[in-house]
């Protein structure tokens, strides 16, 4: 966790926790071939349509985080469940 991800308590801001899921989201799809750093583009859309986050102890200034990522597919949709540790 970087300084300017925190508050005055050093405590992340609670805006940057969907950042780091899409960071993870990111590159679980270029993993896997369906997005390119190098293009910068897709064939496939990701958009994001609902979001839910539970925090259950915050993450602060200088922490390791670990962004553990499942995606299951639900129709033509891809539904992605994220659990973060430190």
């Amino acid at each position: 966790v970087q300084f300017y991800e925190t508050d005055l308590m050093g405590i992340v801001h609670h805006s940057n926790y969907l950042r780091f899921y899409e960071e993870a989201r990111v590159q679980w799809a270029v993993a896997r071939g369906l997005l390119s750093y190098r293009q910068g583009e897709s064939a496939y859309s990701l958009a994001v349509l609902e979001t839910h986050v539970q925090h259950l102890k915050p993450l602060k200034f200088g922490d390791l985080v670990e962004v553990e990522l499942q995606a299951r597919l639900r129709g033509i949709r891809i539904e992605f469940a994220y659990k973060m540790r430190c």
